[in-house]
């Protein structure tokens, strides 16, 4: 199991550029309960993460080749199976103009708001959000907010396990998400 896993991080380390946003996270990993008995069988979870339907068949199709051949190189079966899966967000450019504009308009003079010149705003979006449904059936626009610096004791990113949020700043995300969607509505009843 273990050489299976690492096996697969060669997916996100040599067969994916970063521009693809192609991420594979193996985050269960378990095999018997007993020290001095070797398990008969094990398992492990994870989840995928891209931007494009493209990328994500072919990280699949990756896992499969990958898990299967280094199982069979130690002489053992492995089976991969694909529990469930979220479209990427679709992002819609105009409302992510307007988004901005809006923000800056709720945030004036509380926080940072992202530079719209930044050409990665346009694409944004995540693979495995559950709001990757809602996004296939209105315009949509993901925020993501980052409050805290090192120097303030916020040392790690989102997923890792010791990871602390400033809770007191969520008001400032519940202010951009409810006023952007009110001012978007206003605008387009």
């Amino acid at each position: 199991m273990v050489h299976i896993h690492l096996a697969i991080q060669a997916i996100n380390a040599r067969e994916a550029t970063p521009a693809e946003m192609a991420i594979v996270t193996i985050g269960q990993m378990h095999g018997g309960s007993a020290p001095n008995v070797l398990p008969e069988t094990a398992y492990m979870e994870g989840t995928i993460r891209t931007k494009k339907a493209k990328i994500r068949s072919f990280i699949k199709e990756r896992l499969v080749c990958i898990t299967q051949n280094v199982a069979a190189a130690f002489r053992a079966k492995a089976e991969v199976k694909f529990l469930s899966e979220c479209p990427s967000v679709i992002v819609d450019p105009d409302l992510v103009g307007r988004g901005i504009s809006f923000a800056k308009e709720i945030l004036a003079g509380v926080a940072p708001v992202v530079d719209e010149s930044d050409p990665r705003i346009a694409t944004l979006g995540g693979g495995s959000e559950d709001f990757t449904f809602v996004s296939e059936k209105v315009p949509s626009m993901l925020c993501f907010l980052s409050f805290g610096s090192p120097a303030e004791g916020y040392f790690y990113p989102q997923h890792h396990p010791k990871i602390k949020f400033d809770e007191s700043k969520l008001c400032i995300g519940a202010a951009i998400y409810a006023g952007v969607a009110m001012r978007w509505l206003s605008e387009h009843k």
